[in-house]
């Protein structure tokens, strides 16, 4: 897997919201920096897709991270909302404000219980949603059957259990980072 990781994703600092989101959990913003969303700007930047989704959306800021690498076409999202009413259009916002020539859909689903409408096909797929083992195997599955030949599969927190046994049984490869990054590349792994 040709990849590399930049040291840095400066941008993070000039987004008031992240500091907040990371005092949350006590960490310096500098580890989201140097160990998280700079990961997310590497992959875009290093693979250049021009299609990316993420299932797991939050406030946009991996989509931001991945889509300011690539300047991908396309970005699609789907996330349920769980950490609140508005984070979709907090999302939406974050990504117009430094991508306004993107094309910026974000759908409120569950991956769990909902049924996907046609989203055509995608060169770069984030899984941050389900944490647990049966939920991780299906947005998995869900994503293999919208990612294009040759695309990656990003599993984010694969310091959990469920997240590392699902990797572990796809055969793909992990990166050590703040939360643990699992990559699957489409007809390359046992996928």
């Amino acid at each position: 897997m040709d990849l590399v990781i930049e040291n840095d994703f400066p941008l993070i600092a000039e987004l008031p919201e992240i500091q907040k989101e990371w005092d949350l959990y006590n960490y310096d913003c500098m580890v989201a920096r140097t160990q998280y969303y700079n990961y997310y700007y590497s992959y875009g930047k290093t693979w250049k897709p021009k299609r990316i989704l993420e299932i797991g959306v939050r406030f946009g800021y991996s989509a931001l991270a991945m889509c300011m690498g690539a300047e991908p076409e396309e970005f699609v999202g789907i996330d349920n909302q769980f950490y609140g009413p508005d984070s979709n259009r907090i999302a939406e916002d974050v990504l117009r404000r430094y991508l306004p020539d993107l094309k910026i859909t974000i759908l409120d689903l569950d991956t769990q219980s909902q049924v996907l409408p046609d989203l055509g096909k995608f060169d770069l797929l984030h899984l941050d949603a389900a944490h647990h083992e049966e939920g991780v195997e299906n947005d998995v599955s869900v994503a293999l059957g919208i990612a294009n030949s040759g695309a990656h599969i990003i599993i984010d927190d694969c310091n959990w259990d469920g997240p590392r046994r699902v990797l572990s049984k796809h055969g793909g490869t992990y990166l050590k980072n703040f939360t643990g990054h699992g990559i699957l590349t489409v007809g390359k792994d046992s996928v």
